[in-house]
């Protein structure tokens, strides 16, 4: 693809040197950016599959504490067996890492989340190592999966506030 796009600029802007080494440019950047180990990764590994986001259950689970500085708590409005949205009156900042406990069934969990996106009055986090459980309590549950709500607009307002925090370029793929 690259070389007939090169072709066809070379053909059609022959007596334009600059146009043809601008499109050159343009591809080797490309062609390093794809090279990067970390970009690489994500589209060549099978078993990292990131177009894919676990299923979202609506959930009423009061009484979470959360860790930062002091404790406080909130409540979880939707769980997932990777993350949960928490409403909480003070949400930490965005990329904080917080100790998260609560009830769920008869197992309590207890682990470390990633804070990925905050709201006026809620938060996502993603957990660190509580899938097995979690999915251990839907399974055991069955409630009915939340229909997603981010739009495509929504996710590239998302991506771009991401880029302006120096973030979102290259992706953060689990090291092995």
């Amino acid at each position: 693809w690259t070389l007939f796009i090169n072709s066809m600029v070379l053909i059609e802007y022959e007596h334009s040197l600059s146009v043809a080494l601008g499109a050159l440019t343009f591809n080797l950047i490309g062609l390093i950016y794809f090279l990067h180990p970390s970009v690489r990764r994500v589209f060549f590994d099978q078993k990292i599959k990131w177009w894919e986001s676990a299923p979202r259950f609506a959930t009423a689970i009061n009484d979470v504490k959360i860790n930062r500085e002091s404790d406080q708590i909130c409540n979880i409005i939707n769980l997932s067996t990777s993350g949960a949205l928490l409403r909480a009156k003070n949400p930490p900042s965005r990329g904080d890492t917080i100790r998260v406990n609560f009830s769920l069934g008869n197992d309590f969990i207890e682990t470390e989340a990633k804070v990925i996106h905050v709201n006026e009055d809620s938060f996502g986090v993603q957990f660190s190592d509580t899938a097995s459980k979690i999915r251990r309590y839907l399974k055991k549950t069955q409630p009915t999966p939340l229909a997603p709500k981010d739009s495509l607009t929504n996710q590239f307002q998302n991506w771009i506030g991401d880029l302006q925090q120096g973030r979102g370029l290259l992706p953060q793929v689990p090291t092995r």
